[in-house]
């Protein structure tokens, strides 16, 4: 059953992810969407696409930041019988002039197949692509 739940899920690819979007914001969201949640910036972007990644969760998140220096952003942890979610970002050296970013969606557990885990997911994709393009649509953001 399980299985074909996610067969399921996967076959509506991102239709998941636009409800009733207009096609501007369905193109804006696809681009969000296939940007991987892992990525490189040069170290020269570094200093930019971190303060993005600060800016977006100290006005975006519903959980508190906790953490924030030059490596590493965190919120509080969800509440365990809540639907909240958070984030984790990290940077780490790549070499060659560049740095790994890494951008974690944080929750309980609990809406994991509810409509909580499809907001997270939007959401990190929303994030990852503010952090390395500078772009945000934020009206599709936690919808």
């Amino acid at each position: 059953m399980i299985l074909l739940m996610a067969i399921a899920g996967s076959a509506g690819g991102c239709s998941l992810f636009k409800p009733n979007f207009s096609p501007a914001q369905s193109a804006y969201l696809d681009k969000a969407v296939a940007a991987p949640l892992q990525f490189t910036v040069s170290e020269k972007d570094l200093p930019d696409a971190w303060r993005r990644a600060q800016d977006f969760v100290e006005k975006n998140s519903k959980l508190r930041m906790v953490r924030s220096d030059e490596h590493n952003i965190e919120t509080e942890q969800p509440s365990p019988d809540g639907f909240d979610f958070g984030y984790e970002i990290h940077n780490t050296p790549a070499g060659r002039g560049e740095v790994r970013i890494v951008v974690n969606v944080i929750s309980n557990g609990r809406g994991y197949w509810t409509n909580t885990a499809n907001r997270a997911t939007r959401n990190a994709h929303l994030l990852a692509y503010y952090i390395k393009t500078g772009e945000l649509d934020s009206s599709l953001l936690d919808q």
